[in-house]
């Protein structure tokens, strides 16, 4: 009988792999898709910043251009097409707000985690579930 069950076993097994592989082949596939839909955009953006300003204003190039280190070099000298913005100050207001943002949430997170795990509480699964809904929503709405 130990004979009998081993045998179904592996029959079965077999059977699902052709399942499997086809299902790995799929996820396999659709990774492939989303990370061309994510790259994508950056490759155009690095393209676009070698061509000068008409150039891009024409449509979207899939080629590079020769002007990419004088157009990086505009923008941090100021005279480029954004002279009136100084990149270092938009670069400093961007740390002056991010850094303290990101000690914080890392403080009242770590704060709220610890609480969630170490203490027993009635409505735990409830918060827990809060939190996770509150996560899915994106902090500019």
């Amino acid at each position: 009988m130990g004979n009998v069950n081993n045998t179904i076993a592996v029959d079965t097994i077999i059977e699902k792999e052709p399942f499997r592989i086809k299902k790995t082949f799929f996820r396999g596939i659709v990774c492939v898709l989303f990370s061309i839909l994510v790259i994508v955009p950056f490759y155009i953006l690095l393209i676009n910043a070698t061509h000068p300003t008409a150039d891009i204003m024409n449509g979207i190039k899939l080629l590079p251009g020769a002007d990419f280190f004088k157009n990086f070099q505009k923008v941090l000298d100021g005279t480029g097409s954004t002279s009136t913005i100084s990149f270092g100050k938009a670069l400093f207001n961007s740390l002056l707000v991010t850094i303290p943002t990101t000690i914080l949430q890392i403080y009242f997170g770590s704060l709220t985690a610890y609480a969630i795990v170490v203490y027993n509480f009635k409505q735990k699964k409830k918060i827990w579930a809060f939190i996770y809904c509150i996560m899915m929503i994106p902090t500019q709405v």
